[in-house]
C-alpha cells in the first residue's frame, strides 16, 4: 500500500485523510463501471484520532494511539463503489456497504451495511450481497432506485429494502397543472398592488406549473405543484376524492405573502386560517400574522439586526420586545419596554448598540447603555463576553464567582435572567479550556442556592464526567458526579452514578448490536436487564425486559399491516401481570390515527373493546370533531365513559359536548363535561387558551413567552408558575382548599415546601429523603410505564391510551408520566408540562399555538403530533436547536419566542437536553434551522447540511458561530436569485472540505448566481489546489478561505492561493465585506 501522508506537526488536527492506491494486480485502472471487474482501485482514507497523537504517521502505526479509520472506495468515475467502517462494530469486524450506479452515474442499488471480518475483505460487491443476505436473512437487502429514462434522469421509485416490501415502491409521477383533470386542477391566487389576497378568475394555463406526484408504500399520495420559479404553489394531499390543499401565493418579488390551508379552502377566512406576512423595502419581514391571533410587527435597525418586536398581547400593553447588542452582533440585552409605535419605527434610521460602561449603571443596572432610547425598560436577559468583569457587578458579587484562568474572548462568560412572576433574577458564568469548551457553569437558583457543573473531556470533546454541586440559602448541599465510559468506537457504554458518599452504581450498561443499534440496557448495577429488536428497516419491533416488555409490529401482527412506518399493532406486559394488553390501529390517508382497538391475551381477543380510544371525525385542518373512549365504569364494567363533539371557531375550540352520561370509576381519567354554553373555551391574541369552563377554570394569565403565570379556577383554587427568561420552569405553587404547596425545580433538584424531595437523574430519580435509587422502564415512545426501586419493589405501573390518558395505573409514585413529561392532576387540571406548552390529552391538543406551526401549514396550529400519537412525540414543545462538533444540527425543543436560538454543544453526537450555559445565538429567520438540520446528500454525496436565505445578518451570523464552535470546513456564499440578494450557507459534516453547491445532491440551488464564495479551513491557512481548481472558470465571484485561529480571511483564484489577507474579528466585519463586493458588483453592471 502506497501512502502519502500530510506533511508537518499536526498535533490539532482531528483527522487525517490519506489518498490510497489499492492495487490487486498489475495492470491498469479498468474503464468500466462493473466494480467486481476493477482491477485497481484508488481510495480515501480517512482517520479520526480519539487519543491525543504526535503526529500523522503515528496514526497508521499500531502504538496505542486510538482512532476511528474508513476507507471509501472510488469506482473510476466519480462515485463511491464501497465504504468500509474499519474495526468499528463491537466484535470488531468492518462494517461494509456498497454501491452501484447506472450508466448515466445516478445511483441505482445501495446495499445494507454488513459486518464482515477484516481478513479478505475484497470490496466484491456480490460477496457483500451475499454476506448481508445471510446476516439479515433477507434476499432483498439493497435499496433500488428507478429513473426516468430521459436527460434528466427523475427519481421514479425507490424500492426500500425486507422481504415483505418486495414489490413495494415510494413512487414519484411527473406532470403539469391540467384544468381539466380535477386532481391537477389548480386554483390561481394574486397578491394585489395593495398587498390584498385576489383570487384570480382565470386560472392557470394548462402546463404552466410542474406537478409531482408522491405515493408512498401503502397508497398516500401527495401532489406538490411548482411555478418557473420553483416555488411550492400548491401542496394537495388525497383522501380518496377529498383534496387537502395548502396554496402559497407569492408577491412581485418572490416573497411567501399568503399561506392558505386547507380550512380555508371550505371557510375562506384569513383571520381564522391564513398565514399572512409582509415585507418592507429591503424585503425584510415586518409583519407576521398566524391563524386566529393578532399580527407580531418586526422592526430592524440600519444593521438589519431585529430590535423591536410586539405581538397581539403586547399591543393590549402597549409594549415592544427590544434586543441591544454590542458591536460584534451579540445581543447583549433583552427586555420590553414602552416606546411609542412612531418612535420604534425610527430605530431604522440608526445601528441599535449597547455600550458596557463601569459601574453599576445602565439597563438594570447591568453596566450597559443603550445607543437608542428605551422608555420604561424592564430587562429580562443580560449576557457578558470575553472577560469575567461582571463578577463585581451589582447582583453577581453576593456569589463570589470566580475569575476566569483561561482567555474566554469570543465566548460568552456570564448572564443575567429574569424570573417571570417574581422581581428575582438568575445569575450565570460559564468558564472554557483553551478548546473553548465548558468546564466549569456556575448558576444561582430561585431559592437562594447555586448550581455548579464542572466537566471533563475526552481528546474528541465527549464528556468523561460531570460533577454537579447544588446549595441552597439553608445551608444544605448536595454533590453528585456522572462518569461515562466509551467503547473503542465512541459509543457510550457505561454511565455511572455517586451521590454524595455514597458508593458509586452503574446507572445503566449500553450494549450495541453488530450494526451499533442499542441492543441491551442493564439498570442498576446490571439488575434489571431490558433487549431491544429491530426489523430490517432499524424500526424498533420489540423491548423485553423482566418488569415490562413490549412488541411493535407494522407488516406483520393483529391489525391492518402498514408499510409506510405506521405501527399496525402493538402488545406489551407491565409489572409483574403476565397478561398481554395490546391495541390494533387504523389510520386514514393522512396518517391520522382514526380507531385504536383494545384487547388483552396474545391475540387480543379477550376482555376487547375496554379501552377503546376512537376518533370519529376530523376537519380539514386535522382538529378533532369527534373523540370516543371506553373505560372502566365500575369495579367490573367497562363502556363508553367519553363521546364527545367539539365545535371550533377556525383551530380554537369553542365547545365540547359529552354524549355519554356514565362517569370514569374512581375518579379515573375521562373528560369531564362541566357545564353548557356556547362558548366554553376563550383564547387571548396570541392563541393560549385563557378559560375552560368545562375544568371550572375562569381564567389563565401568560407572560411574556406565552407560558402561564397563574391558572383560576371558580372554587378559589389557583395554580401560579414562576420560569426564567429562558422559559425554564422554576416554581410551581398550587393553592387548593386553602392548602399551599410549592414545588422549587432547581436544575435536577426538586423541593416541596423548601424541602429537597428527589434527584432527578439520567435513567430515574433518587429520593432524598431515604437515598434511594428509583428507575424509569420506558416503552418505544419514553412513556414511563414502570417504576421500580433499587430492591426490585414495583412502584407503579402506568398504562396509556395512545393520546396520552391513563386509563389503569397502579401506585403513583412520581409525577413524570406520558413522554416522560409531567402530569399535573391537581385541582382537575389534567395537563402535561412539556415546556413551551401543555398539553391536554383528554381532548388530544395544545393550549396554545403551536409556535413550529410555520413548518406544518397544513396542520392545525393545536394539533397534537399530527393526530399521530402512537409513532410521534414531541419532546419539549419548544423549537431549539443544537448543533454538535460535526456540524450536524438537532431539533430539541420548540420555544414561543419569534426567533429560533442554535446552541452548540461541543460535543460529538446528539445529546438528550440542553444545557443552559451552552454558547448560543438568536436566529431571526425562522427557516433556516429546520433547513440545516435537513441532510441535502445521500449515500454516495455523503452529508451536505446547506441553507438559502435571505437575511444577511443571520447568513454571517449562523456562518461565524459554526466555524468558531465546530469542528468542521463551513460554507458561506453570498450573491443573487433572480435579482435579489440571497446568501446559502452550510456544511457537509467533515473538517477536510465542504461541497460546492453543484456538488449538492439533485442540485436543490440551481439558479443562484455567487458573487461571494467563503469557506473555512479549521487547521490551515490559504486555498489548497482542489480549492484553485474549483474557482477556475467561475468569473466575477470573489473567492476566500476564512481561519478561524488567526480571524483571516485569505482571497484566492485558480491562479494564486493568496491574493490578499483580511482581518475578520466578527460577524459583522463578514457582512461589511459582503456588502462591499455587492456594491463593487452592481458598479460594475
Amino acid at each position: 500500500m502506497n501512502k502519502k501522508l500530510l506533511k508537518g506537526k499536526i498535533m490539532n488536527i482531528k483527522r487525517i485523510i490519506v489518498l490510497v492506491l489499492i492495487s490487486a494486480s498489475s495492470g491498469l485502472l479498468c474503464a468500466q463501471r462493473k466494480t467486481v471487474n476493477m482491477s485497481d482501485r484508488y481510495g480515501i482514507l480517512t482517520v479520526t484520532p480519539l487519543d491525543k497523537y504526535t503526529g500523522a504517521a503515528s496514526l497508521l502505526k499500531t502504538n496505542g494511539v486510538r482512532s476511528l479509520t474508513d476507507v471509501s472506495y472510488g469506482d473510476g468515475f466519480g462515485g463511491v463503489s464501497q465504504k468500509i467502517h474499519v474495526g468499528i462494530t463491537p466484535q470488531g469486524k468492518d462494517l461494509t456497504e456498497s454501491y452501484e450506479y447506472n450508466s448515466l452515474g445516478n445511483l441505482q442499488s445501495r446495499t445494507l451495511p454488513v459486518p464482515v471480518l477484516s481478513e479478505g475483505t475484497s470490496g466484491n460487491y456480490k460477496q457483500i450481497l451475499k454476506s448481508a443476505q445471510e446476516y439479515y436473512g433477507h434476499s432483498n437487502v439493497c435499496s433500488r432506485f428507478a429513473y426516468e429514462a430521459s436527460h434528466r434522469s427523475l427519481l421514479l421509485k425507490e424500492f426500500g429494502v425486507g422481504d415483505e416490501w418486495t414489490g413495494k415502491a415510494v413512487s414519484k409521477k411527473y406532470s403539469c397543472n391540467l384544468e381539466s383533470i380535477p386532481v391537477q386542477r389548480c386554483k390561481r391566487y394574486l397578491v394585489s398592488a395593495g398587498g390584498e389576497l385576489v383570487e384570480s378568475d382565470s386560472p392557470y394555463a394548462d402546463g404552466s406549473l410542474r406537478g409531482i406526484r408522491s405515493e408512498d408504500e401503502d397508497g398516500n399520495m401527495h401532489w406538490e405543484f411548482y411555478n418557473s420559479e420553483n416555488q411550492l404553489v400548491l401542496s394537495r394531499i388525497l383522501d380518496g376524492d377529498t383534496f387537502f390543499d395548502t396554496y402559497f401565493v407569492y408577491d412581485e418579488y418572490g416573497n411567501l405573502v399568503f399561506v392558505l390551508p386547507p380550512g380555508y379552502q371550505d371557510h375562506p377566512d384569513l383571520d381564522l386560517y391564513a398565514y399572512i406576512y409582509r415585507y418592507d423595502y429591503l424585503d425584510r419581514l415586518v409583519y407576521k400574522k398566524l391563524p386566529g391571533c393578532a399580527p407580531s410587527y418586526l422592526v430592524y435597525d440600519a444593521a438589519h439586526r431585529l430590535v423591536f418586536s410586539q405581538d397581539g398581547c403586547q399591543r393590549n400593553d402597549s409594549l415592544w420586545s427590544f434586543f441591544v447588542y454590542d458591536v460584534y452582533g451579540r445581543v447583549v440585552v433583552e427586555g420590553e419596554c414602552s416606546n411609542s409605535d412612531k418612535h420604534v419605527r425610527t430605530a431604522g434610521e440608526t445601528v441599535v448598540l449597547g455600550t458596557l460602561m463601569e459601574g453599576d449603571t445602565g439597563l438594570a443596572y447591568s453596566g450597559y447603555q443603550s445607543s437608542f432610547d428605551l422608555v420604561d425598560p424592564c430587562v429580562y436577559v443580560v449576557n457578558y463576553y470575553d472577560t469575567y468583569d461582571f463578577r463585581t457587578r451589582n447582583g453577581f458579587s453576593a456569589y463570589n464567582f470566580p475569575e476566569g484562568t483561561v482567555s474566554a474572548t469570543g465566548n460568552l462568560t456570564g448572564s443575567i435572567l429574569c424570573t417571570h412572576g417574581s422581581s428575582g433574577f438568575i445569575y450565570s458564568a460559564d468558564y472554557y479550556d483553551i478548546n473553548k469548551r465548558i468546564v466549569k457553569s456556575l448558576s444561582s437558583r430561585v431559592n437562594g442556592g447555586m448550581d455548579t457543573y464542572a466537566t471533563e473531556y475526552s481528546f474528541q470533546g465527549r464528556p468523561l464526567s460531570v460533577l454537579h454541586t447544588h446549595t441552597d440559602s439553608s445551608g444544605y448541599s448536595l454533590t453528585e458526579r456522572y462518569t461515562y465510559t466509551y467503547d473503542h468506537s465512541s459509543r457510550l457504554t457505561r454511565v455511572s452514578h455517586q451521590y454524595d458518599n455514597n458508593p458509586s452504581v452503574l446507572l445503566v450498561e449500553h450494549t450495541y448490536d453488530e450494526l451499533g443499534r442499542l441492543q441491551t440496557d442493564k439498570l442498576d448495577n446490571g439488575i434489571y436487564a431490558t433487549d431491544y429488536a429491530y426489523n430490517i428497516r432499524n424500526w424498533l419491533t420489540g423491548i423485553e425486559g423482566g418488569k415490562f416488555s413490549q412488541s411493535l409490529h407494522y407488516t406483520d401482527g393483529l391489525g391492518v399491516p402498514c408499510y409506510n412506518g405506521n405501527i399496525s399493532s402493538m402488545t406489551w406486559k407491565s409489572g409483574a401481570g403476565a397478561t398481554p394488553r395490546g391495541y390494533k390501529f387504523s389510520y386514514d390517508r393522512l396518517g391520522r390515527l382514526t380507531d385504536a382497538e383494545y384487547g388483552e391475551g396474545p391475540s387480543l381477543s379477550v376482555n376487547t373493546n375496554r379501552f377503546n380510544e376512537q376518533v370519529t371525525g376530523y376537519d380539514k385542518m386535522g382538529n378533532i370533531l369527534g373523540l370516543k373512549r371506553y373505560g372502566q365504569t365500575s369495579a367490573t364494567g367497562y363502556d363508553v365513559i367519553d363521546d364527545l363533539s367539539l365545535s371550533y371557531a377556525g383551530n380554537r375550540l369553542k365547545k365540547v359536548t359529552d354524549r355519554s352520561t356514565t362517569p370514569a370509576f374512581n375518579n379515573g381519567f375521562e373528560f369531564k363535561d362541566g357545564i353548557d354554553l356556547p362558548t366554553e373555551y376563550e383564547y387571548d391574541e396570541n392563541g393560549n387558551l385563557t378559560k375552560d369552563l368545562n375544568k371550572n377554570i375562569t381564567a389563565i394569565q401568560y407572560n411574556c413567552l406565552n407560558l402561564p403565570g397563574r391558572v383560576m379556577f371558580a372554587n378559589g383554587n389557583s395554580i401560579s408558575y414562576l420560569y426564567d427568561a429562558a422559559g425554564r420552569k422554576l416554581r410551581t405553587v398550587h393553592v387548593l382548599e386553602g392548602d399551599s404547596v410549592t414545588t422549587d425545580y432547581c436544575g435536577n433538584v426538586v423541593y416541596e415546601n423548601g424541602v429537597p424531595q428527589i434527584l432527578l437523574t439520567e435513567v430515574g430519580y433518587v429520593s432524598l429523603t431515604d437515598g434511594k435509587y428509583h428507575y424509569y422502564l420506558k416503552d418505544h415512545q419514553g412513556n414511563n410505564r414502570v417504576v421500580v426501586d433499587e430492591e426490585g419493589t414495583v412502584e407503579e405501573v402506568n398504562h396509556y391510551y395512545p393520546f396520552g390518558g391513563v386509563f389503569s395505573s397502579t401506585g403513583d409514585a412520581q409525577p413524570y408520566k406520558y413522554n416522560g413529561k409531567e402530569l399535573d392532576r391537581k385541582g382537575g387540571l389534567d395537563w402535561y408540562d412539556y415546556g413551551a406548552r401543555h398539553y391536554d390529552s383528554v381532548l388530544g391538543r395544545w393550549n396554545g399555538v403551536d409556535p413550529s406551526c410555520e413548518k406544518h401549514y397544513s396542520w392545525s396550529p393545536y394539533v397534537y403530533c399530527k393526530n399521530n400519537p402512537v409513532l410521534r412525540i414531541d419532546p419539549d414543545g419548544k423549537d431549539d436547536y443544537v448543533i454538535n462538533y460535526h456540524g450536524q444540527l438537532q431539533l430539541m425543543r420548540r420555544t414561543n419566542r419569534i426567533v429560533d436560538v442554535l446552541y452548540a454543544s461541543g460535543t460529538s453526537g446528539t445529546v438528550s437536553k440542553i444545557n443552559p450555559e451552552w454558547k448560543n445565538i438568536k436566529v431571526f429567520d425562522k427557516s433556516i434551522l429546520p433547513a440545516l438540520e435537513t441532510n441535502l446528500g445521500n449515500n454516495t454525496s455523503g452529508a451536505d447540511y446547506f441553507a438559502e436565505t435571505s437575511s444577511a445578518y443571520d447568513a454571517a451570523n449562523i456562518a461565524t458561530f459554526g466555524i468558531e464552535n465546530t469542528g468542521v470546513e463551513w460554507k458561506y456564499t453570498a450573491g443573487y436569485r433572480d435579482g435579489e440578494k440571497k446568501y446559502i450557507i452550510g456544511n457537509s459534516s467533515r473538517d477536510y472540505s465542504v461541497s460546492t453547491l453543484e456538488g449538492i445532491n439533485n442540485n436543490p440551488f440551481e439558479g443562484f448566481q455567487p458573487i461571494v464564495d467563503i469557506h473555512s479551513h479549521p487547521s490551515t491557512q490559504g486555498a489548497s489546489e482542489h480549492d484553485m481548481l474549483n474557482s477556475k472558470g467561475k468569473n466575477g465571484v470573489s473567492f476566500g478561505v476564512y481561519f478561524k485561529d488567526n480571524k483571516t480571511l485569505y482571497e484566492y483564484n485558480s491562479v494564486r492561493s493568496n491574493l490578499n489577507s483580511i482581518k475578520m474579528n466578527s460577524m459583522l466585519d463578514l457582512m461589511r465585506y459582503t456588502f462591499r463586493k455587492y456594491n463593487e458588483n452592481d458598479e460594475e453592471e
